[in-house]
């Protein structure tokens, strides 16, 4: 979602808009709301608010958004799983866990003592990702 996509709501307020076009938008909002919580996003004095959700009829339906479709491996996931993907990685990194190649390595802008809100999460279909609102929780505390 680029500037373009954002709506000043109040003074230094950003809201971005909830309608993505269609399905292939999927990664794109995905990446918006991890940047509204991960830590390397400057951020200014200001709590931000995220759908992890959009819709656009008929190309976009809500539940396709959120959740993803097609077949195991043969589909695309949805901002749900993708966003529970990047919190589990987070999750691990901060807690001095494997990076993927065996390395161990922590980041320390995760591991900081800085326990700042990093922002609101408004989700659809949030039951569809076993496990998805305890990594929510945990990340509060990273």
């Amino acid at each position: 979602m680029n500037s373009a996509a954002d709506v000043a709501v109040l003074p230094g307020c950003r809201l971005r808009r909830y309608n993505i076009g269609s399905v292939l938008s999927i990664p794109e909002k995905a990446a918006a709301v991890v940047s509204l919580l991960s830590r390397e996003t400057p951020q200014a004095e200001h709590v931000g608010l995220a759908f992890a959700s959009a819709a656009s009829f008929p190309l976009a339906c809500p539940v396709y958004v959120a959740r993803g479709f097609g077949w195991s491996a043969f589909g695309v996931a949805g901002v749900n799983a993708r966003l529970g993907r990047w919190l589990l990685e987070r999750l691990s990194l901060a807690g001095g866990g494997s990076n993927g190649d065996g390395a161990n390595k922590k980041v320390s802008s995760l591991a900081s003592s800085d326990h700042a809100l990093r922002g609101w999460l408004l989700f659809d279909f949030y039951r569809s990702e076993p496990g998805l609102i305890d990594l929510v929780v945990a990340f509060n505390y990273v």
